[in-house]
């Protein structure tokens, strides 16, 4: 069934909204307990109802400023991780890929694939975030290779991509090639390109010695034929 773009984003903020929502009660929660111990011992200790108003609201100050900073440290320390385990991409995924994600976890990629074309048109078009994800997601065991290798050429054309972006879709295009595709000769054409585009790098020098291998491996296999 196809997905409505706006129904998709109003999805999409009523989650940024719940998500919010949530870290706010928590921190209600957290300061509340963190406040009714010291408000019975102030009073027990005889304080004035002004001293206790204030401490009460300092607490609730402290909390809330620890709150946000462990929110923006969340924030960051989520795009740095990203850095390192995706390190072909700098491109972040935008609000609703979660969503995309889990429905293609339920098994309906044409359903996943929908929400993706939704975010793409709310994004002005095809971004290498979404395009990435997609394509890991339809190369996946109960994916669709073809469909993958699709979405990896665009990936590697789309208006924000980089360099990094286009060597990553290349190495997974060759994967793919390799693999399921069964396409040798493209595959080998993906692996030169990488030593056309990105010569001087370990990623060509890996290029370089895997069609050397393969050429190797080919000319024993015809002389034992």
């Amino acid at each position: 069934m196809p997905v409505d773009p706006v129904l998709f984003s109003q999805q999409v903020e009523r989650e940024r909204r719940r998500k919010r929502r949530d870290f706010v009660s928590m921190l209600v929660v957290v300061a509340t307990f963190m406040t009714l111990p010291l408000f019975g011992i102030a009073m027990l200790a005889g304080w004035n109802l002004i001293s206790v108003l204030l401490m009460v609201l300092g607490m609730f100050a402290v909390v809330a400023l620890i709150g946000s900073v462990v929110w923006l440290i969340t924030s960051a320390g989520e795009s740095v991780t990203k850095l390192f385990v995706e390190p072909g991409s700098t491109a972040q995924a935008p609000d609703g890929t979660s969503i995309a994600e889990a429905i293609a976890a339920k098994g309906d990629l044409a359903e996943a694939s929908a929400a993706f074309d939704a975010l793409r048109k709310a994004h002005g078009g095809d971004t290498v975030a979404t395009l990435r994800v997609e394509a890991e997601m339809y190369s996946g065991p109960r994916g669709d290779p073809k469909k993958a290798k699709e979405l990896f050429q665009r990936m590697r054309k789309a208006v924000d991509a980089t360099r990094d972006d286009e060597l990553y879709a290349t190495h997974r295009l060759a994967d793919l090639y390799f693999g399921p595709l069964g396409d040798t000769d493209r595959a080998l054409a993906e692996l030169r390109r990488i030593v056309q585009r990105f010569p001087g790098t370990r990623d060509a020098e890996g290029a370089v010695m895997a069609i050397e291998r393969h050429r190797v491996l080919q000319q024993q296999t015809q002389e034992s034929a």
